[in-house]
Order: structure tokens, then sequence, then C-alpha cells
């Protein structure tokens, strides 16, 4: 015999053999021990699992039942009841009774009863599917039985000993418990092929007029429950193989349940099973132009949808989408794919465009991108219209025409697109002018990047809203660039002013500071190129008296203008290839701020501007260098081609096919074939004098040929070495080179 703790190791490894199936028929004292050891270990959910995996021949039947019924491990009652006693509707009699009496107590469903009402909907779903329960199969023998037994037996007019629960206690139980989805356990029940036959149909009648003597014409059922019976018919009357009978009053009823524009609950169910209804075909007999005002005040967009396409009305059918929030996004390819399409007419483009025209705002809450690339592939043509639609909201038309051009930029325009260029100006001056309204830091960027828009009209625009960067950016493109420093300047000197004051906003300030006196430093860079050199100091000293100015009146302050010292480097560094240095130096001794005598005031700037000029003369010169290097190379490089020999490739005359051991002159072609001067002038000149011939490759002269008295290479040329080979050299290239310098790029300073 196991000592005790040995055998409890035993036991705790065999629910994991157990669960994987490597275990099913234990002998009965180990499975009576296993039970056992989990239940006093309170693993009671454990111990729900290892039954329902072991053969019931090995279990001790009242062991297992008592535990079960005390703990409520109902997945085990009910798989001994259909394995052991191959009864499947006692565990529907005996836990639909504990349900029962838990709903009858008016409390709310502690997790436990709610665990069990789902388990009898899951139970009673495999049993009428043909399915085991929990897992598994049922034998062949025994699905149509089962099927039958169940159906009848939660059908049934009175249950076994409950008597006071009223007429069909096992359908009220499920109804009330969950209806909507047992209501989904027999709809997947009525696909069986069980209730396709003659008995079956008439089966699933009479559990319709069941369900509605019980809820409709009953009462205990609140509003929504019988709303889910409703879609639940309707659904069941949307079925191709439909042979469900229901009353006209009842039909009505049910439209106007599923139609109700008060009630936001299952909502979407509802619109599902009107659809399905109506694509079946069973509203057949109703008004469509009823139907139609009653799924607009519930708001039911897909079932417009369907009626709208019905009648071509593609305009009506783009307003569903863009009313019904799941699908607004959608109602931008509906339109796409609308006018691309060619089995739309004209006309009704033409409705669609007035209606994008007219829903323009609604588009713009959607997507302002999306919707100026529609307008634009689109609606070009109609851009007028649409700018006349919003003149008086002038922020949704700014959004709109933002949309239009930052699309133009991001893809290439279609055909339609690029036929707004003749409106492009005005276009582009009214967005500059709404954009100085809402975004004025962006007018500058945008009218840099822009093109076609007029520049007089533009600048009076910018002029008007005061923006300032713009309007700088504008006057020197039109040549004024006097006046746009001048703006710059006046930015520069309110920046520089703020900065003279302590607070905690005067780091951002600086930053400021400095971001417009790189703006003044670029367009003095840019212009300079086409001034001389007074009026290269004519337009730099003004910045540099503004930037040293401030330092004036923070001298007395002590450290105060340490900020406004590396403004002044920085501008100091951009003047440096523009301007004189000696101007320069001349320039800061003068300033009242630097001119008290004492070098230490102004040894930072001289040394850093001396320290500049050093590093660019060393950086001239071994620039200079490292040209002059080149330079030398490829002039090396072509006297080594100059003077290399022509070779024939024969060492014989082409036309009298003989040696040139013969003093006389030879004369060579460019394709290296040779000939005797007298050979050659015995087969006479081209169509002109001047030109000569090679008479083997027939081709034009490449220039004069090659002619000098014959030189016979050595008899150790490499390419024929027995052959003595005709060799022409230009003896007369009198180019001599120095010797190269190193090309040494380490900088002198």
């Amino acid at each position: 015999m196991l000592p005790t703790e040995v055998k409890g190791k035993f036991l705790d490894s065999l629910p994991v053999h157990l669960l994987d199936g490597e275990l099913r028929s234990p002998s009965p004292a180990l499975a009576k021990d296993l039970v056992s050891q989990l239940a006093s270990m309170d693993q009671f959910e454990l111990l729900e699992r290892c039954l329902v995996c072991l053969d019931v021949a090995c279990l001790d039947l009242h062991q297992v039942m008592t535990l079960c019924w005390k703990h409520s491990l109902y997945d085990g009652i009910i798989y001994v009841h259909n394995q052991a006693l191959n009864d499947f509707t006692t565990p529907i009699k005996e836990l639909m009774a504990v349900l029962w009496q838990a709903l009858e107590s008016g409390k709310q469903l502690t997790d436990n009863q709610v665990l069990l009402g789902n388990k009898m909907l899951v139970y009673i779903s495999c049993c009428l599917a043909g399915r085991g329960y929990p897992h598994g199969e049922l034998a062949a023998d025994q699905v149509a039985v089962v099927k039958k037994d169940v159906f009848q037996y939660i059908t049934s007019l009175r249950g076994s000993g409950t008597d006071n629960h009223g007429t069909f206690p096992y359908l009220r139980t499920l109804l009330h418990f969950s209806t909507r989805e047992f209501l989904n356990v027999l709809a997947l029940a009525f696909e069986e092929p069980e209730f396709a036959t003659e008995a079956g149909l008439a089966q699933k009648q009479r559990l319709v007029d069941i369900l509605l003597q019980i809820m409709v014409q009953g009462e205990g059922f609140l509003p929504t429950q019988v709303g889910a019976l409703f879609t639940f018919l309707a659904r069941q009357l949307a079925q191709p193989d439909n042979n469900l009978f229901v009353d006209r009053l009842l039909f009505e009823q049910v439209l106007e349940h599923l139609t109700h524009p008060g009630d936001e609950t299952q909502q979407e169910e509802r619109q599902q099973a009107l659809l399905e209804l109506l694509q079946a075909g069973g509203l057949a007999s109703v008004d469509q132009a009823h139907l139609l005002d009653l799924a607009e005040q519930a708001r039911f967009y897909r079932v417009c949808e369907y009626l709208y396409e019905k009648q071509r009305l593609y305009h009506k059918v783009f307003l569903c989408y863009l009313n019904d929030p799941s699908r607004e996004l959608q109602s931008f390819d509906y339109a796409v794919r609308i006018f691309a399409s060619p089995n739309v007419s004209e006309k009704e483009k033409a409705l669609l465009e007035d209606q994008l025209v007219n829903s323009l705002e609604a588009l713009m809450k959607v997507d302002s991108r999306a919707t100026s690339q529609l307008m634009l592939q689109y609606l070009a043509h109609r851009v007028d219209d649409i700018m006349r639609h919003l003149e008086g909201q002038p922020k949704v038309l700014y959004q709109f025409l933002k949309g239009v051009w930052n699309s133009r930029e991001a893809s290439s325009l279609t055909q339609s697109a690029k036929d707004t260029d003749s409106m492009t100006a005005a276009v582009q001056e009214q967005y500059t002018e709404l954009m100085c309204q809402f975004e004025p830091d962006a007018v500058a960027p945008f009218l840099v990047s822009a093109e076609g828009y007029r520049i007089e009209e533009t600048l009076e625009i910018c002029r008007r809203h005061n923006v300032l960067d713009a309007t700088a950016y504008l006057l020197e493109k039109t040549g004024d660039v006097h006046g746009a420093l001048h703006i710059l300047l006046q930015v520069l000197d309110e920046k520089l002013q703020a900065c003279t004051q302590q607070g905690p906003m005067r780091e951002q300030l600086l930053q400021e500071a400095r971001v417009r006196l790189q703006a003044v430093v670029q367009l003095c860079q840019r212009s300079c190129p086409f001034l001389s050199a007074a009026e290269r100091e004519a337009l730099w000293f003004p910045v540099l008296e503004r930037v040293m100015a401030p330092q004036r009146q923070l001298r007395s302050a002590l450290g105060a203008d340490k900020d406004f010292l590396s403004l002044t480097h920085q501008l100091l560094g951009s003047m440096m290839g523009f301007v004189a240095l000696p101007n320069i130096l001349h320039k800061l001794m003068q300033d009242p701020a630097y001119n008290t005598g004492k070098f230490g005031e102004v040894r930072h700037f001289v040394m850093k501007m001396l320290d500049t000029h050093n590093y660019e003369k060393a950086l001239l010169r071994t620039t200079n260098r490292l040209l002059s290097s080149d330079v030398h190379m490829h002039l090396r490089q072509l006297k080594a081609a100059a003077n290399r020999a022509y070779v024939s490739h024969t060492a014989a005359c082409v036309a009298c096919n003989r040696g040139f051991f013969e003093p006389g002159g030879v004369v060579m072609f460019r394709c290296s074939h040779c000939y005797h001067k007298s050979c050659l002038a015995a087969l006479g000149p081209g169509e002109r004098a001047s030109e000569v011939y090679c008479q083997r490759c027939r081709t034009q002269p490449l220039g004069q040929p090659l002619e000098c008295p014959t030189q016979v290479a050595s008899s150790t040329s490499r390419s024929l070495p027995d052959t003595l080979l005709p060799v022409l050299l230009k003896d007369n290239l009198q180019l001599h080179l120095a010797p190269a310098r190193s090309p040494d790029i380490k900088l002198d300073i």
C-alpha cells in the first residue's frame, strides 16, 4: 500500500492526463480516490472538467451526483444523465426548476445562476443540433431521438411537477432568462433538415404560435423582449424557404416595432431584420413610399439605401452614407464609384454633384482632405459654385481650399484639375486672404511654394492684413529688397526690445529674436550677389545697428547683455563673406557700446572675426592646392595620350600586300591600316582632292592620315614578336610639365 503523501502526489498528476484524453477509463477505485482528492482540496472546477472526460462506467454515481448537486457542478449532472442513463430530458426538468425558482424570487441573479442559465441554453442548442454536451458527438442512432425528445420537452404544455408555473413552463423560463439568446438558439435549430420536412414545418409554425401566445397575448414580458421576438419573426419571414403564416395585424405590429423611431435599443439588429425581410420580398405588399418614410424616421439608412438604389436615386443614397455615423467615411468612395460608373447617366451624376455641393459642410466635418480631393477630381469645374456656396462660412471655405491645394501638391493632377489653371490666380488670392485671417504664420511658406498668383494683388492682401513675413517676401520678389528689409527689421526691433525686459518669457523671446535675425540674414545673403560693395554695406550695417542698439541700454546691467552678444556674434559671422573685414571693424569701433577704448570689451568680437578670416584664408589656399593637383594630373594624362605611338595591325601594305622593308613613305589611317605612299597615290584621291580614304574600310576620313618616315618596331614587340610593324610617333610635341606637388589637404591655420 502506497504512503499517503506518495498517493496524493500520484493523484495530483492524473488530471493533466485526463484532460489530454490519455486516460479515459481508470479503475473505479482510482477514479473514486481522484474524485475524493479533488473534492477535499475544493478544486470543484477541475473536478467538473475531469468528470466529463471520464468513462461513466468507472465512476461511483452516488458519490459523483452528491458532489455535483451540492457544489452546483451542472456539467457533471448533465454528463452523468446523458452517458449513464441515456436520459437527455431529466437534466432539463431538474435544472430548469432551479432556474425558475431563481427567476421567481425577483432578485438579481447570482453569477452561479447566470452560469446555470447559460449552460441550459448551450445544452438545449447542442441537443437540437444533434451534438454532444459539453463536447463530442452523439451516436448516429441517438441524433434524431434526442432532437425530437428535447424539442417536445421544452415545448410541452405542462412541466413535470410544475403545475404552478402555468403553461409552457420551460419556454417561459428560458424566455425570461434571456429572450434574445433563446430565440437565437431556436433560429439555429430551425436550420436543421428536420424542420424542412412537412412535420418539421408544422412544429415550427406551432412553436411560433406558442411564442406569440406567451409574449404578445400574455403578460410579464418587457417591450424590449417582445421587440426581440418581432425581430426573430422578421428574420424567419425573410428566409428564402419561409412557410410561416403570420396574422396581418401581427405583421403590422412587427413592422411598427422594427421601425419605431423612439426605440434606440438594438437599432442595428432591428434594421438588419427589416432589411433581410425587405430583400426576401416579405414586404412586397407594403407601400414603398410609406416604408421609406418609416425607415427615414427610424434612421435605418441601409434600408433607405436599398429602396433608393431601386429607384436609381444615387444622390439620396449618398446622403444615406453621409448621415450614417458608422458609414460616413464610405460616402467618398460611393461618390467616386458613381462618377466612374458607365451605367449612371449624366443627369444622375449632375444630381449627385448638386448634392455634394449642398452637403459640403457635413463632408468637411467628416474629412476635409478627402472632400477636397473629391471636389478637385470630379467637381473642379464647379469650384466657383462651391466658393459662392460657402461665402458666408469663411472657416469652412478656408478648410476646403486648404485641402484642395494640399491635394494638388501631394498627388499628380487629373485632367479635370489641370483645366482650372485659368482661375488658379483668383482662387489662390482668396485662399491667401483667408489664410491671413486664420493662419497668418502659414502665409509666407505658402507663397514660397505656390506659383501662379498675381504678386501685386497678393501683396495688397498681405499688407491689408498686416502679415509682415509674407509682405517682405513679396517685396523681395518684386526687387524691393530695402522695403523687405525695412519690414523685417521692424519685426526684429520689436523682438529685441521685448528681450531687454527680464521675465519668465525672456528665453522664448530670445529664441524668436534669433529666428527673426536669421530671416533678415538670409534676405541679405540672397541679395548680396547682385549688389556692389557699397550697396552691401548699406544693406548689412543697418542690421548690425539694430542688434547692437539694445546693448547700449543694458551696459549698466552686469551680464544682462550676454544674450545680445551671442546675437552679434551670429550676425558678424554671417557678414564676413559679404562685407570687408576692415569696414566691419571700423563700424564696430564707432559704436558707442564699444568705443570706450577698453580692448577687453571688443576683444571677443575682434578675435572671432580674425579667427574666421584666418580660417577662410587657409581654406582658400588648401582649395587652390587641390585644384592645382587635379589640373596637373589631367594635363599629364593628356600629354601621355598625345605622345602614344600609333602601331599598325598588319605588317604589309593593304594595296600591294608587300612589307615595309623598302625605304619610302608610309601612310597610316586611324583604322590602323597602312599603305605605301606610292601605292596610295596610285589608287587615286577621294571625291575631293583633299580627302584620302582607306580603301579597305571605305569609311569617311577622320581628318588627315598620319604620314611620316617608316620606323620599324623592334623584334621584341609583344603583339607580333616575329613581324616588323610600322610605328608612327609624334616627335614635335613640345609640352613640358613641372613636377606635381603633393595634394596636401591640411589647413595651414
